[in-house]
């Protein structure tokens, strides 16, 4: 029987038929074969299927009856794989021929080392990021550093990284085992985070390196549906915050909690769809119950002391608000 490939590389798709090409020629020359590659089909209606099948039959598929989301896809990935490392893709990237090689290199260096994401740029405009890592904020933020700055070296450094994206970072298996996996009822949007915290409070750590440089189209398929973007986007952040964040973080950072989401209120009531951040609120009340009962298991994982995890969040507040008071206040 053959050994086991070291990183199980999985690109959860829907209707992926246009782009996947891109982000598999890139596989394909890559410098290390030690990988094997899993398309997650999210029940795509675009021939994707028959396409894998005629083209890329070297591609493991695994074919879901239902759309489940990137999440959910990913999820299911991991089940169904067995590499020591495991590799988040989309199916709309470019990516530098020693990405995994070098990524993998990180990871093996530092058997503490739980998560290493890469710069990645935008596809379409290759002087500005698409993320440089990423940022939790102890009201709930979940933050891509970077994101639309023009690339000028101010993220050529190695920095610490809450979570990887799924548009291009590796995990080692045993954390995310240890953390437990990823959870599918996010279906997507934030769902790296909630990996990341989990991992971090695993015990390992997250980085971000520079380079090898990842390029992603991105919103090739969500741009389409912006509402649904940023209804998921406000719901998980909510989800995540009561999920893993510590007690003792999260009431004094309840302030701004509720400043951040008059601010989301606000900014969708001003474009004239307030029922986006409604509606997201309403979900994640719907939620709340299964949320609770996830948050005591996150909380019987953890093994780093809250202090610990505290020092890996930020607290400002970069929102406009007439509360100055609460935006400062303690937490």
């Amino acid at each position: 029987m053959a050994a086991a490939a070291k990183v199980s590389v999985l690109i959860p798709v829907w209707n992926g038929r246009e782009h996947l090409g891109m982000v598999l020629s890139s596989l394909r020359a890559q410098t290390t074969d030690d990988f094997d590659v899993t398309v997650v089909d999210n029940a795509s209606t675009d021939g994707t299927l028959a396409y894998l099948e005629e083209e890329w039959p070297e591609v493991g598929v695994i074919s879901l009856p239902e759309n489940l989301g990137y999440a959910g896809g990913a999820a299911r990935g991991i089940e169904a794989t067995s590499g020591e490392h495991v590799a988040f893709l989309n199916d709309d990237m470019e990516l530098e021929p020693d990405w995994i090689e070098r990524l993998v290199d990180e990871l093996d260096r530092d058997p503490g080392l739980g998560v290493v994401t890469s710069k990645v740029m935008f596809h379409g405009d290759r002087s500005r990021i698409y993320q440089a890592g990423y940022e939790f904020f102890v009201y709930g933020w979940c933050a891509t550093r970077g994101v639309h700055e023009v690339d000028e070296g101010q993220y050529d450094v190695r920095l610490p990284s809450v979570g990887g994206t799924g548009a291009g970072s590796i995990y080692r298996r045993t954390a995310l085992e240890r953390a437990g996996g990823f959870d599918g009822d996010y279906f997507m949007y934030c769902e790296e985070v909630d990996a990341g915290l989990r991992v971090l409070m695993a015990g390992y750590t997250g980085l971000y390196v520079p380079s090898p440089v990842a390029f992603h189209v991105a919103g090739a398929k969500t741009g389409r549906t912006p509402e649904l973007q940023r209804r998921l986007f406000y719901r998980n952040q909510l989800l995540t915050w009561v999920k893993d964040v510590p007690w003792s973080i999260l009431w004094r950072a309840a302030p701004k909690a509720l400043l951040y989401l008059h601010h989301q209120y606000a900014v969708e009531r001003d474009n004239g769809a307030p029922r986006v951040a409604l509606g997201a609120y309403g979900e994640f009340l719907r939620m709340l119950p299964a949320t609770v009962r996830k948050r005591r298991e996150v909380m019987r994982r953890r093994t780093i002391p809250v202090a610990e995890l505290r020092s890996m969040m930020r607290a400002e507040y970069p929102f406009p608000t007439r509360f100055k008071r609460l935006a400062g206040a303690r937490n």
